[in-house]
């Protein structure tokens, strides 16, 4: 059997109506056409049959049905038939841009870098561009993943698929998947990584059935701090910080604090002293902060907004993490 240079893993559930885009976009990904495509239906749900239909004749892409209906098992069943020295995920929703995703891979391969993370664009449902999805402006791949903006989201990365031997995609949760799966690679080693600076990936917003949908914004945020602080002490017993890392994770955790603080502020106020002792240069990712100076302490501001915030949740405001 001949070796694929990439291989593109997409989970489906449900979604037969955006899984032939997610196909046809991944098809078109690797020079020459030199991909597999691993779809992996999970769940009771057949409704992907059809869409298998439509592609039997192409013998590219292969269909590997699981019953449990989560996609990070999904995504853990395809990593582990994966033949491809190059790897990229996609959910079943969102497509490649594929000029832009050979591109991406043609300089990992050239650069012999580990993993490159690409610019997203937020689209509606028919591909109509709303927004290029913020991004970390750095070639600093532990940075990104760990600091402000989308620079885990599974259409923007293309990696060696030997850098992810080891990392499981974690098959609890149903939030922040692709954010704590890309931390679990921050941990093992140190990777070569670049910034691809076109848009590879559309991130499709629509009103269908997501499992990350409905959770508790301060349950999720004390998740996000824990798995953050987890990074950080690994780092730091590899002796992997440098200053940039510190303020990402600094950041991070201040963007816990100022989803939880107003749901439990004793918790949160130790969280913000750790984030502190971190980097003085850490704060929320709100635009507010970047005019203030980096000795005022944000959770003097973020205990003074607590009432507002409660005045908006009593009068129908919804806050999501």
């Amino acid at each position: 059997m001949i070796t694929p240079l990439l291989s593109v893993i997409i989970p489906t559930h449900k979604r037969p109506q955006f899984l032939p885009r997610a196909i046809e976009s991944a098809l078109q990904a690797a020079l020459n056409g030199d991909i597999e495509v691993i779809v992996v239906p999970n769940g009771s749900d057949t409704s992907w049959k059809s869409v298998a239909e439509q592609f039997k004749d192409e013998s590219r892409v292969k269909w590997h049905p699981i019953e449990k209906p989560h996609a990070n098992v999904a995504r853990n069943h395809g990593m582990k038939l994966a033949q491809g020295k190059y790897i990229r995920f996609l959910d079943d929703d969102d497509f490649l841009y594929p000029e832009a995703a050979q591109k991406q891979l043609e300089e990992l391969i050239e650069l012999d870098a580990d993993i490159s993370c690409g610019q997203i664009t937020k689209t509606d449902e028919v591909g109509n561009i709303l927004e290029l999805a913020q991004q970390l402006n750095t070639d600093d791949f532990i940075e990104a993943a760990i600091g402000r903006g989308h620079s885990t989201q599974p259409g923007a990365l293309v990696m060696k698929r030997s850098v992810t031997e080891g990392c499981i995609w974690d098959e609890i949760i149903n939030k922040k998947q692709d954010v704590y799966w890309a931390w679990e690679l921050c941990k093992k080693q140190e990777l070569k990584s670049f910034r691809f600076r076109q848009a590879v990936s559309a991130w499709v917003q629509h009103d269908g059935q997501r499992l990350s949908k409905g959770h508790s914004v301060n349950q999720t945020s004390k998740e996000t701090a824990k798995r953050a602080l987890d990074v950080y002490f690994h780092l730091k017993d590899q002796k992997r910080l440098n200053e940039e890392r510190k303020i990402a994770i600094s950041s991070r955790l201040w963007r816990c604090v100022h989803n939880g603080l107003m749901f439990e502020p004793l918790y949160w106020i130790k969280i913000s002293f750790t984030a502190r002792r971190i980097s003085k240069k850490g704060t929320p990712a709100t635009p507010f902060y970047q005019i203030l100076p980096h000795w005022l302490n944000p959770l003097v501001w973020e205990l003074l907004i607590v009432p507002i915030r409660w005045v908006k949740v009593l009068t129908g405001h919804h806050y999501s993490n």
